[in-house]
């Protein structure tokens, strides 16, 4: 007579793909750092708000536009070209203290492309949309803030 045997496959393989796949399940619900919903200029047009601290004065206002030489911003109703040269301290109004510019200096070209996109013309001003936010301003040219 001939015994039969019973062959009996284990499969090791499946615990471990529960326990890979739970473990995805739970890192896909958790979030780390900045979302949407806790940075406002993710959620609208507008580039972001600075406070900007020059050597004679403090804005508050709108950052329009990244140029190599400044940052454009709306403060006072006024479309103004920040110099570098002259940016003693330039910090985000949402999303921390952490200061975007400082010292009187230019960004590395880094930092100024992660700005560049917090604007609100990341793609740049073109003569048009500049002219027509100037008029929307009643302004004539760029007020260019100098030492």
């Amino acid at each position: 007579m001939k015994k039969m045997m019973k062959t009996t496959k284990t499969n090791t393989g499946l615990p471990a793909i529960a326990i890979l796949g739970s473990f995805l399940c739970l890192a896909g619900g958790c979030s780390y750092g900045m979302t949407v919903k806790k940075f406002p200029p993710a959620r609208n047009p507008a580039g972001l708000t600075l406070h900007v601290k020059t050597v004679e004065r403090d804005f508050l206002g709108e950052l329009i536009e990244v140029r190599e030489a400044g940052i454009v911003v709306l403060a006072e109703q006024k479309v103004r070209l920040l110099r570098y040269n002259i940016i003693a301290l330039a910090t985000p109004r949402e999303g921390g203290t952490r200061a975007l510019l400082r010292n009187q200096r230019a960004p590395d070209a880094v930092s100024r492309e992660d700005l560049r996109l917090l604007s609100r013309f990341p793609q740049g001003l073109s003569p048009e949309v500049l002219a027509n936010l100037l008029a929307a301003n009643n302004q004539p040219d760029l007020a260019d803030e100098k030492p």
